[in-house]
This record gives C-alpha cells, structure tokens and sequence, in this order.
C-alpha cells in the first residue's frame, strides 16, 4: 500500500511505498525533489504529518519520522493485526487494525506517542477519516460497504455511535 501526506509550513511530502518512507520537497510542486528514504523495518502502509512529523503505519505498530532529518523518533507498538491506516485530529492520531480495532494515541510534542484507548467496531479494519471528534471507519470486512462512526473526543474512552 501507499499514502501520502503534506507539511505545507515545511512544504515537505511524506509518501509510502509499504516498506520506506520517502521525504519529498515540494515547494515546487511541478518539480519535486526527493530528499531521502528512510527504511522502515515494520513497514510503511499509510501516512499522516503535523507539525514536522511523519506519523507511519507500519504492520503492527507506528512510526514517527522528523521530516526535516529522516530520524526514527519512535516506534510505537500498538496490536498484533496488520495496521490499515492512519488520521490525525488535534492532539490525537486514530489508526486502525484488520481485526476491527481503533486505536486512539496522544501525539505528546516532538514525534513522542502513547496509546490512550481502543474500540473494537466489528466489519471495520479499513480505512479511516477523523473529523470534529468523530472516526469514520470504512466496513472492510462486511462485502457489502459501510462504515462505521465512534465518538473520538476522549482518547481514552472512544465509543461507537453505529455501524452501518
């Protein structure tokens, strides 16, 4: 799988490949220069940026990047099930897994991360949108689509509104 992500202050690219993260200096959009790879050894599915930091999906746990060194601040395991994507809203980054968990991790400042709270949405473990305190996780598992909705404003209590 591949994402991509923007620092638009740093005008730098996050992209993900499934195993590197490359760094992408695109304030010239019609010229991109790619500035480094940094292998990643859990992976690279799915990519979310604040403030200078690549926060990277990697099969089991997340990865935070400075995008302006390439340096590995954190791995962060977070379950045993293959990881499918990321979101970032305010100080939280929600990802989910494909045994239907959404993880709820405090971004803490400088690249650092800590888990805070799961919920299991069964046929979720696709993918994930966040917005005003609300996840948006698509029915992967069902065959039939969907999605799922979760009140994400406390990190360490998300709790599901419906599964559709």
């Amino acid at each position: 799988m591949s994402d991509v992500d923007v620092d638009p202050t740093l005008n730098l690219a996050a992209v993900t490949d499934g195993n590197r993260l490359h760094i992408v200096d695109v304030s010239n959009p019609s010229q991109p220069v790619q500035l480094r790879t940094v292998v990643l050894p859990d992976g690279a599915s799915a990519v979310a940026v604040r403030d200078g930091f690549a926060y990277v999906a990697g099969r089991t746990a997340l990865v935070s990047v400075d995008l302006v060194t390439g340096e590995i601040i954190q791995t962060l395991p977070v379950t045993l099930a293959r990881l499918t994507d990321v979101a970032i809203e305010g100080a939280g980054l929600f990802t989910m897994d494909q045994a239907a968990t959404l993880w709820a991790i405090e971004l803490l400042g400088a690249g650092q991360m800590t888990v805070r709270g799961s919920l299991v949405a069964s046929g979720t473990g696709g993918d994930i949108f966040v917005g005003n305190g609300i996840a948006y996780m698509t029915a992967a598992q069902l065959g039939s689509g969907g999605f799922a909705t979760a009140d994400v404003r406390d990190l360490n209590t998300p709790s599901l509104f419906s599964l559709s």
